[in-house]
């Protein structure tokens, strides 16, 4: 059973190589070509995704300190 874990953990390691190394083979293929520019909702989905990024990080970080802290009773 634990080589099954471990051949699970290769093969996910190897897909991520793969998978790295399309995105940049097609990055390079593209470099050439003008960006195309985002609508509204493009750029309102990014925009949310950031801020839930900046948002959210450090939320995590207070609540897990709180916690340890013994704060949550």
């Amino acid at each position: 059973m634990p080589y099954l874990v471990l051949l699970a953990e290769a093969m996910a390691v190897i897909f991520v190589i793969l998978f790295s190394g399309v995105v940049i083979r097609l990055m390079r293929d593209s470099e050439g070509l003008p960006q195309p520019r985002m609508d509204a909702v493009g750029r309102t989905l990014v925009g949310s995704a950031q801020l839930a990024l900046i948002v959210g990080s450090p939320l995590i970080y207070a609540v897990e300190a709180a916690y340890r802290l013994g704060l949550f009773g």
